[in-house]
Order: structure tokens, then C-alpha cells, then sequence
């Protein structure tokens, strides 16, 4: 048998799980939503007895659009106020459009050179890509 993912969301994986680790206390559920091949992720944790939650979203989009932060909103509509919203999107992608409340988390495998979606684990495209935020909160 093989494995029927795709190899994204294992680089997405990755990435989550150095800022959501396991041994801090952070679990994650899948909460899937319309779109293709969509899905949100929300991690949650009880840390000095405060409950924490955060909803994450991951895109491959060079600009983000109010068609993303819309199926950020369907994903989760119940939209407690304790519920952190993250935005984890390549390097150098175009996030101004983001309205203040999502944080704007910068993937480190991925970031855009001459507008293509290129993989940084080689030295030269990771020094290629500026790893420019344009708005976070």
C-alpha cells in the first residue's frame, strides 16, 4: 500500500511541528472545509491552566486573496474570541490583504523566486528569497 498523501503536507507538517510541539503540550485536530483539498488545523493545548487554542491555515499562493481568508472563516465559524487564527504562507508571499486578527506565520521550505514557488533547502534559493513580511499582527 502507499501513502495517498501529498508531499506538501508533510513539508506543512514539518514545519507545524516546530512551532506546535508535542512535548509542550500542543494537540491538533483536522477540521476539513469546501475547497479543494482544504484543510485547517486547530491546535490546542492547557498551559498553567489556561486553555490555549490556535486555528492554522496553510497556503501555497503567492497572493493571498479574500477568497482564502473566506474559507478561513467557513472553516471555523463558531469564531470564539480565545481562538488564535494563524496564516502560514511561503516566503515572500504578497499578505497585505490580510486583516489584522491573522497572524502571518513564514514557512521556511518555501518562498517564491521570479514569482515561481520554489523549494529552499539548497543553499542558493534560500539566499535568493527574501523573507519579507508585509503585515502581521
Amino acid at each position: 500500500m502507499g501513502y495517498a498523501d501529498d508531499i506538501t503536507t508533510s513539508f506543512i507538517q514539518k514545519e507545524l511541528a516546530g512551532i506546535f510541539s508535542s512535548s509542550e503540550g500542543w494537540n491538533y485536530q483536522k477540521k476539513p472545509f469546501g475547497g479543494q483539498n482544504g484543510s485547517l488545523l486547530v491546535f490546542s493545548r492547557v498551559y498553567r491552566g489556561k486553555h490555549e487554542s490556535c486555528a492554522v491555515m496553510a497556503t501555497f499562493e503567492q497572493k493571498v486573496g479574500a477568497s482564502l481568508l473566506d474559507s478561513f472563516s467557513l472553516a471555523c465559524p463558531e469564531n470564539p474570541e480565545w481562538l488564535k487564527k494563524i496564516l502560514l504562507v511561503p516566503r515572500s508571499a504578497e499578505v497585505s490583504e490580510i486583516p489584522p486578527g491573522i497572524t502571518v506565520q513564514v514557512m521556511k521550505t518555501f518562498g517564491f523566486i521570479d514569482g515561481h514557488l520554489t523549494w529552499l533547502t539548497r543553499k542558493k534559493n534560500s539566499l535568493a528569497c527574501p523573507g519579507n513580511i508585509l503585515h502581521a499582527t
